[in-house]
């Protein structure tokens, strides 16, 4: 048995002293860190439009902004978190358990609201496309109109 023990596998301390300090985990933060960008930008670019062009709040974009909304806070917050734990691993030092944590409920949170904003989007599609005239008659616009 205590010939099983002596292969150059690296254990524990050994592992993590691999990964500290390696090339990947710095090119994941890089990635993450341009993802938070562009998506922030991008996200925040999509409510705008909605918000301030009153010829595009529809019921359908708004779902849209829904589905942008909850993609702000994942670029927003969770890319952040995630992007500081790889820095942490490239220098060698851990996050807080509790950060750890808090990224995780953020991240549950967000899939949820994600999924939401897509089940509606597709309720709102299906009822568009399958009976147009009720759509057309019982979905109000901003403008306070029928359409």
């Amino acid at each position: 048995m205590a010939a099983s023990n002596s292969t150059n596998t690296p254990t524990g301390s050994e592992a993590e002293s691999t990964q500290e300090g390696s090339a990947g985990v710095l090119l994941a933060s890089c990635v993450e860190i341009i993802l938070c960008l562009l998506g922030t930008l991008g996200n925040s670019l999509t409510i705008a439009v909605v918000c301030r062009n009153k010829s595009l709040q529809v019921v359908s974009n708004f779902l849209i902004a829904s589905l942008a909304f909850a993609d702000l806070l994942v670029s927003a917050i969770l890319v952040p978190m995630r992007a500081s734990q790889h820095m942490a691993q490239f220098h060698g030092t851990n996050v807080p358990q509790a950060v750890v944590e808090i990224a995780g409920f953020v991240g549950r949170v967000n899939i949820i609201a994600s999924i939401s904003s897509l089940a509606a989007m597709s309720i709102d599609r299906y009822i568009a496309l399958s009976h147009p005239m009720f759509y057309l008659s019982s979905v109000k616009f901003a403008k306070g109109k029928f359409l």
